[in-house]
């Protein structure tokens, strides 16, 4: 029996560019959900969130130099990178196409005031229900 085994997966051109995509719009809801997710449940500390996106455009800034970024993340914050990265290549696919509008809803300033705070706390599983709460009120708002 041998030490070793063979395997094979696919291998991807990290700098290639996939084009012609076509995808709905209402996966920018399910990636900022999850982005959400880390924050309240995976980082370390949400209270250091605000340095966390000064690092993402700091890493952003060099990448577009051409230069070697002077951030560097932990695991989590690497996976959070890459789903904040999709949502935003999402949201500016979205708003060249026209597929966005700018809705106004009137959220109570309990509920907002609630959710800054659970997640100022910590507490994590008060800050997800309270923004799905929010986004209740947003989404029924809109219809």
């Amino acid at each position: 029996m041998s030490d070793t085994f063979l395997s094979s997966r696919p291998i991807y051109k990290e700098d290639a560019v996939i084009k012609d995509i076509q995808i709905s719009a209402g996966y920018i809801y399910a990636l900022e959900n999850l982005f959400l997710y880390f924050i309240l449940n995976l980082h370390e500390d949400p209270k250091q969130i605000p340095s966390f996106f000064s690092r993402f455009e700091e890493y952003n800034k060099a990448k577009l130099k051409g230069k070697e970024p002077k951030s560097e993340f932990s695991e989590i914050e690497s996976h959070m990178f890459t789903v904040y990265m999709l949502l935003q290549i999402l949201k500016a696919n979205a708003q060249q196409q026209d597929l966005q509008t700018v809705g106004k809803v009137e959220i109570p300033t309990a509920s907002m005031n609630g959710y800054l705070e659970a997640l100022q706390a910590g507490k994590k599983e008060e800050a997800f229900k309270l923004i799905g709460k929010i986004q209740k009120i947003f989404n029924e708002g809109l219809s």
